[in-house]
């Protein structure tokens, strides 16, 4: 465990110093470098799960697996805000980059989140700034696609934000649910992956991300 905390605070750190440790900061030039540090943390987590599997098991997981990539196509990652497609980057650039078709949906733009520096962004602003954001780095990453559900972020829990209509958490159930609906039918990903239950940190619009994708997952195979 020590040492496999020391592998991950390595390539964290030389990440950080990849990307000038500055929120915000533009350096295209590194972006080589950033897809190989995305890849290196995706096959390192898959080892350290062999690792936990042992090779019986690890070596039928693995084939299972190998398997099912062979026929993989198209793969969506539905989430809630701008920056969420970052807990998944590797995996989403490692399919990018065997070639599946990637396609990213987005619940909200972001628009009450933390302003980390007043000069990327005003309140006003923020919503469009963290969208421009999101196509930068989903063009590092290689989706493919990528849809707004066009709702509004919800804040924190415990915030005057999940009040407002407009918010994600408010939105009616069976409409959202019907607008994630409509994006598995027309892209026909093979695979969707979403937040678990408790949206990594409890986090509203986590939350219902994860319960209305699980959803309309099953909804749209519905044929009623």
């Amino acid at each position: 465990c020590d040492n496999s905390f020391r592998i991950v605070s390595s390539i964290i750190c030389e990440f950080g110093r990849i990307c000038g440790l500055k929120f915000g900061q533009h350096l295209p030039e590194h972006v080589p470098e950033m897809r190989q540090l995305l890849f290196l943390l995706c096959d390192y987590t898959q080892h350290v799960n062999a690792l936990q599997f042992g090779s019986g098991r690890q070596a039928a997981a693995v084939a299972n697996l190998s398997r099912y990539e062979a026929v993989m196509q198209k793969l969506m990652a539905i989430f809630a805000h701008p920056d969420d497609e970052g807990a998944v980057a590797g995996t989403l650039a490692h399919y990018a980059d065997w070639g599946v078709e990637v396609q990213l949906v987005c619940a909200t733009r972001g628009e009450v989140g933390m302003i980390s520096d007043p000069a990327l962004a005003t309140r006003a602003t923020l919503g469009a700034v963290r969208q421009a954001e999101l196509i930068e780095a989903c063009d590092i990453l290689g989706v493919d696609r990528i849809g707004f559900l066009d709702y509004r972020d919800s804040g924190m829990q415990g915030t005057p934000e999940n009040d407002d209509p407009r918010s994600f958490v408010q939105a009616d159930e069976d409409e959202a649910i019907g607008r994630m609906v409509e994006f598995i039918r027309g892209w026909q990903p093979d695979t969707v992956i979403t937040f678990e239950p408790f949206g990594w940190y409890g986090h509203p619009d986590h939350r219902a991300a994860c319960r209305l994708a699980t959803a309309a997952f099953h909804a749209a195979g519905d044929a009623d």
